[in-house]
């Protein structure tokens, strides 16, 4: 799997990319407690300057999530689950009979890294 990066000075949109990339135990002495760290290498397309933002998947941000939720609302049941660190209301979805006592959980738009 390949990371995410985008350009803001190009078209600002999500691609993949990277080469080398592992998922590896971290090798610092200083450190007591089992941690892993991600590597990749990148090869930006120009000397120019720029900004480059990475992630470890495609953002999906919470305006666009609350975009979804309205236009499906006729269709789902929206409840609060709990808030966020930051005092949002974090969403629980029910689609289908809302009284099943069989379920699947999906859990998503959580912190990727």
């Amino acid at each position: 799997m390949k990371i995410c990066y985008r350009d803001v000075k190009e078209n600002g949109k999500w691609r993949r990319g990277g080469t080398k990339i592992s998922y590896d135990l971290c090798t610092d002495k200083d450190e007591e407690e089992r941690t892993y760290c991600l590597k990749f290498s990148f090869f930006f397309k120009s000397s120019e300057p720029s900004s480059i933002e990475f992630a470890y998947s495609f953002p999906y941000s919470f305006e666009k999530l609350t975009h979804l939720i309205t236009t499906l609302g006729h269709k789902i049941k929206c409840t609060t689950l709990c808030p966020s660190y930051d005092g949002r209301n974090i969403p629980l979805i029910t689609i289908g009979n809302h009284n099943s006592k069989d379920l699947i959980v999906i859990s998503a738009r959580v912190h990727p890294g």
